[in-house]
């Protein structure tokens, strides 16, 4: 079966970079250009892994993780992110609230997107 993975972005040239590399990858993708669009596809899907962006207008990915949390406690998230050090503070403070995720540096490589979606789909021994 193939893994569900939501790309939440709104620059639409990553999204589709991202979506072509894990198409190739047998994987079923699913896109939201927007934080709003990405929790009302939460509502009525299921997914593997979220790669997130952080800096968003409206709502940003920090706004975003907490409203996946609310609805999917156990799905894998990564902040996609060029903008770390701006989000410093919001970012610690999802993890004192023990909200879990990891961070892809961007510009992201395509083989460093395929091993970091690999372990986490497959498991650590998959790489």
């Amino acid at each position: 079966m193939k893994k569900q993975i939501l790309i939440v972005d709104d620059d639409e040239k990553t999204m589709k970079l991202f979506s072509r590399i894990l198409k190739r990858e047998n994987h079923e993708i699913h896109t939201a250009s927007s934080g709003t669009k990405a929790l009302d596809l939460l509502k009525s899907h299921s997914f593997d892994l979220i790669l997130l962006d952080l800096k968003m207008p409206g709502m940003n990915g920090t706004e975003v993780l907490r409203g996946v949390r609310e609805t999917d406690q156990n799905v894998f998230v990564y902040i996609v992110t060029a903008f770390q050090k701006e989000f410093l503070d919001e970012l610690k403070d999802l993890k004192k609230d023990g909200i879990a995720f990891e961070i892809l540096n961007k510009p992201v490589e395509k083989n460093h997107l395929l091993l970091a979606v690999k372990s986490i789909l497959e498991g650590p021994l998959a790489i």
